[in-house]
Order: structure tokens, then C-alpha cells, then sequence
């Protein structure tokens, strides 16, 4: 990296209950600056009230961060889940007065600006942590924003990591070769007495040279373990498709077995043969409840699996992408692109087994008690793997992007 990098300025903004995030969000700034940033001259510095703020007095709180945050920031990163936080007087929250900073600049100049909204998708671990007034008030931000563009959402730290360290790439990539990012020194390297308030400004720019002493992954690990992440995925997708046949083909039996039984489909008969066809049936209903049990069992073991080595996957693929740009042709770019083209079709096959045995449990009439909660249980487990699968999908199809 040159000694004078292209800055860009991110701001961050976001309510108390996504510290998670923000941690996540700082750790990918630092792997940015030691990637891509590295390699093309640019530096990513974030901007977080918790980080960066120092202490002081104004009109309010959100006034005293606001003064000593840069106002020609390239991105805005918003990040909601449950809160919308304290109003301030002049917006709903903090956070939401950012926001509409951010926007105000953007209808301005929409070049001025990119707008990034997060929200996350998922329960908190207490529901006494919920607060129904500011969910709603978040329902109802969500819902504003959604009419105007477009916003992201997301399950776990691990998906908001991936989503956002590859969003922040490909802004890099799209925008800093066209020079319309800062190539000017921010305020704390034009004052050189100005005190430094910012933990990871501890290497200074001019020694960044040196930043490799704390960074020892090279392309070479990266690819041993991007290849091992993705053969380790590609087994788990194997098992999991064999598991959604095996339950299809338990669910076609028990299916054939009902249609065997005396009077299955006969109108009009005794009492005493419609008391043996319902013991019949329920016999039959309680081992189409036991094999979907033991198909939430299989499924339950892979998808921690499924997701880390997804996540995994991604997060190498990602640092490695520059380098690859650095230092390989063409040619061997495709083949990159090749592996993850083969895994996008292994996982559009299973999600494809995924939704159309996900649509026939829903068609299944309510028939037992033990059957409805095996229905319940299974539609439960199949949509994790889904939105597993459909948040996999899009942000490899963005890593793909990425490479030419």
C-alpha cells in the first residue's frame, strides 16, 4: 500500500442491541485493510460512536458523536434488529438521524453517498428482551425504507459478516479505480498534533509496508483451505440430498402402505371396518411421524455443518479473490470460478428437493397430534436449510462477481 492510501470513509450507525455486528463489522474492516486494501492502495476506516467517540457535551448525546464524525463519509452502514433506539429530538433514534443525514446527502448527490441497511432476521435468545414498542417502531422503519430501496437482512453474525465484507469489496472494486473515493489524507493525518482516538490507527500509514509481520495467511493457505471448506461442504450437501431422498422415498411407502389397507377408500362402511381402518391408519401416520423424526434427527447433525463450512468457504473465497486478480491469468481465475459454479448447481439441486418436500409436508391434512408435531418439526428444520441455502446462493453468485 502507498503512504498515502484511498480512504474510505465508512459511518456506522446502529441501536445497542447489535454489538455482536459492530464487533464483526471492525473485524472486517481490519481484514479489508489487510487484503484488498493492501493490495490496491486503499484503506476502509469505520466510524462507530463506541469506538471512536470521545467523551463531551452538547445538545444531546447522538449531538456529541455526530460533531466529531467526518460529514463527507463514502457509505453509511445501518444495522437494526430488535431497536430502533433513543430518540433524539430531532429523529426516533440516534441511529435513524444518521440515516436521514446520510439520505438527505444521497437525494442530493446520489454519487455522494451508498446507503447500506442491514437488518437482522432472528430471535433474541431471551424473548423478555423484546421490547413490542420499538419492534414496531423498527416494522414500521423497515417498511418506510423498503419503498425508496433496497436493504439487506440477515440470520447471524456469520451471515452479516459475509454480506457485509463482500457489499464493502465490491464498493472498493466498483468505485476506487474511478478515483471517487478520498485520496486526500483524513483530518488526523493532516493535523499531525490532532489526538489519535481510534485503537486501530496504532500502524501508522507510512509503515504499512510492514503489515505482512501480522498478517502470515498467504494465497497458497488460502486455497488449501478454500478447498478443503468447499470438498467438507460438498459431502455435507451429498448427505443432506440423500437424507431428503431416503425421507421421499419412506414418505412414498407409508403412502402405498395406506392405500393397501381394507377398506382404504371404500364409501359406506361398517363400524366395525372403519374402526380397523382407523387403527390402520394411525399405525401407518405414527411410522410416517417416526421416519420424519429420524429425517430431523440427519438434518439437525448437518446443518451446523452446512453453515460453517459455508461461511467458512466464503470468507476465504473472498480474501483470496484479490490476490487471485494480483497474481494469476486468466485462465486460472476460471477455474476458480469453476469449483463454485459446481457447488451453486449441488446446492440449487438440494434446495430445489428442499422446497418441493417443504410444499408437500404443508399439504399434509392435520390427521394425529404425533404427526402434526413431526409436520411441524420437519417444515421447521427444511427452512433453516432454505434460507441457509438461499443466502449461499447469493452471496456466492456476489463473490463471482467479483472475479472477471
Amino acid at each position: 500500500m502507498t503512504t498515502n492510501p484511498k480512504i474510505v470513509k465508512v459511518l456506522a450507525g446502529s441501536p445497542e442491541d447489535v454489538a455482536d455486528e459492530r464487533r464483526i463489522l471492525l473485524e472486517v474492516e481490519d481484514e479489508i485493510n489487510r487484503t484488498i486494501g493492501r493490495q490496491h492502495g486503499v484503506r476502509v476506516d469505520i466510524y462507530t460512536g463506541e469506538r471512536d467517540a470521545l467523551p463531551g457535551f452538547a445538545e444531546d448525546a447522538q449531538a456529541v458523536i455526530s460533531d466529531q464524525f467526518p460529514k463527507d463519509y463514502d457509505v453509511f452502514i445501518g444495522i437494526f434488529w430488535n431497536r430502533l433506539g433513543t430518540p433524539t429530538g430531532r429523529a426516533e433514534s440516534g441511529t435513524v438521524e444518521e440515516f436521514n443525514s446520510a439520505k438527505k446527502r444521497y437525494d442530493q448527490d446520489p454519487d455522494s453517498v451508498r446507503i447500506m441497511l442491514y437488518f437482522k432476521d432472528a430471535l433474541p435468545s431471551k424473548m423478555s428482551d423484546i421490547d413490542t414498542s420499538q419492534l414496531e417502531k423498527v416494522r414500521k422503519f423497515k417498511e418506510s425504507v423498503g419503498k425508496e430501496g433496497l436493504y439487506a437482512e440477515f440470520n447471524s453474525t456469520e451471515d452479516f459478516a459475509t454480506k457485509v465484507r463482500i457489499h464493502l469489496t465490491q464498493f472498493i472494486l466498483d468505485r476506487f479505480t474511478n478515483n471517487e473515493v478520498s485520496t486526500q489524507p483524513n483530518e488526523k493525518e493532516e493535523d499531525e498534533s490532532a489526538p489519535e482516538c481510534r485503537s486501530t490507527d496504532l500502524v501508522e500509514v507510512g509503515a504499512v509496508a510492514d503489515i505482512d509481520l501480522l498478517d502470515d495467511e498467504g494465497l497458497l493457505d488460502l486455497e488449501d483451505t478454500f478447498e478443503e471448506e468447499m470438498h467438507e461442504l460438498t459431502e455435507v450437501v451429498r448427505r443432506m440430498s440423500s437424507a431428503i431422498e431416503d425421507v421421499g422415498t419412506d414418505m412414498t411407502r407409508r403412502t402405498e402402505e395406506l392405500q393397501t389397507l381394507p377398506g382404504y377408500g371404500v364409501e359406506n362402511l361398517s363400524y366395525q371396518q372403519r374402526q380397523r381402518l382407523r387403527v390402520g391408519v394411525k399405525r401407518g401416520l405414527r411410522n410416517a411421524s417416526d421416519d420424519m423424526n429420524d429425517f430431523v434427527k440427519r438434518m439437525r447433525v448437518e446443518l451446523p455443518l452446512y453453515r460453517q463450512h459455508l461461511d467458512q468457504g466464503l470468507s476465504t473465497l473472498l480474501k483470496a479473490v484479490p490476490m487471485y486478480l494480483e497474481i494469476y491469468d486468466e485462465d486460472t481465475t476460471q477455474e476458480l470460478k469453476g469449483i463454485v459454479t459446481r457447488l451453486l448447481g449441488s446446492i440449487d439441486g438440494m434446495l430445489e428437493s428442499m422446497e418441493g418436500f417443504h410444499d408437500s409436508i404443508s399439504d399434509l391434512p392435520r390427521m394425529t397430534a404425533v404427526m402434526v408435531r413431526s409436520q411441524r418439526e420437519a417444515k421447521k428444520v427444511v427452512q433453516e436449510v432454505i434460507d441457509i441455502s438461499r443466502g449461499g446462493k447469493a452471496s456466492l453468485n456476489a463473490a463471482m462477481e467479483l472475479l472477471p
